[in-house]
Order: structure tokens, then C-alpha cells, then sequence
């Protein structure tokens, strides 16, 4: 990924070839920002991209055409992930929220809140049942992916479940 002053870029390169496939303009219009995080859907069609103008962005990994814009966060978009199925983004903000997302439609299905710091990072279960939101230095939080309940809350250092 390369980031430039005036514009913030992320490029796609071909591992085995070292050849450069794709370069992403992720702002557009003059707005300057930086990415802050980057998933690619478990299919690899689907690039989502979560940056400092408060959206998340998906991009085909293939033509480099964007073909969504998920807005509704209040602060930077911090960490994005696609779910197993590659079906819904997860996105998390320096609002304190963290936001589920069909990966087609860029329609909002929940607002997990109630976090009491910027989420720094996010997380599905395997099976996508369940989601983990968490930030460095405080408690780590999981959810069920359908609806916005709290199931279980720990801190990293103490390893301790503590069931809700």
C-alpha cells in the first residue's frame, strides 16, 4: 500500500510476479485522509477499505471500480473484515461503534454501542455467528452477529471471561 500527501492510494500487487494489478484512488474530489485499514472478502473479488474520512469502501479487486461507500460512522473507520461468507463488512470506528454492513448492498444492519473507547480492531467467529470488538489496553467484547447483545466481555491480560 503507498500513501501519498495529496491523495492516499492503496495498490494491489501480484505476490508471485511482483507485478503491480491495481492502484485504488481512495480519495477523490480533494478530500486528503489516510487509510486506516484494509480486508479482502474470503472470494478475493472484494477489496474494503476504512479511512480517516469517516467511510469504509468497497472496490472490485479486479477493475478497481468502486461500488460502494458505507457512511454512518462519526470518526475515522478504524478496522474493516468481511465475514466468512463474504456477505457482511464489519467496521469499527474512533466513534466507539462498531457497524455490520450487507457487503452488497452497503445497507446498515447493526450498530453494536456502548464501547467505551475507539475500536481498534474487530473480528467474526469462523462460523459468523459471533462478532469480537476490542481496543489495545481495554476490554475485548463479543456479539452475536445478529443481533446488537453483548455476550461476553474480558480483558487480554487477565484472560477472563466474564459472561454478560
Amino acid at each position: 500500500m503507498t500513501i501519498r500527501e495529496e491523495e492516499a492510494l492503496a495498490q494491489i500487487w501480484d505476490v508471485a510476479s511482483g507485478q503491480k494489478l491495481l492502484t485504488l484512488h481512495v480519495h477523490t474530489g480533494g478530500r486528503t485522509g489516510q487509510i486506516y485499514s484494509v480486508a479482502v472478502s474470503p472470494d478475493g473479488q472484494r477489496i474494503v477499505i476504512g479511512s480517516a474520512d469517516q467511510t469504509a469502501k468497497v472496490w472490485d479487486a479486479t477493475s478497481g471500480k468502486e461500488l460502494l461507500t458505507l457512511k454512518g460512522h462519526s470518526g475515522g473507520v478504524s478496522c474493516v473484515a468481511f465475514s466468512p461468507d463474504g456477505r457482511r463488512i464489519l467496521t469499527g470506528s474512533a466513534d466507539k461503534t462498531a457497524k455490520l454492513w450487507d457487503a452488497f448492498t452497503g445497507r446498515e444492519l447493526l450498530t453494536l454501542s456502548g464501547l467505551s473507547r475507539d475500536v481498534e480492531y474487530v473480528a467474526f467467529s469462523p462460523d459468523g455467528h459471533w462478532i469480537v470488538t476490542g481496543n489495545l489496553g481495554q476490554a475485548e467484547k463479543a456479539w452475536e452477529a445478529a443481533r446488537p447483545e453483548q455476550v461476553a466481555q474480558w480483558r487480554a491480560e487477565e484472560a477472563t471471561v466474564i459472561p454478560q
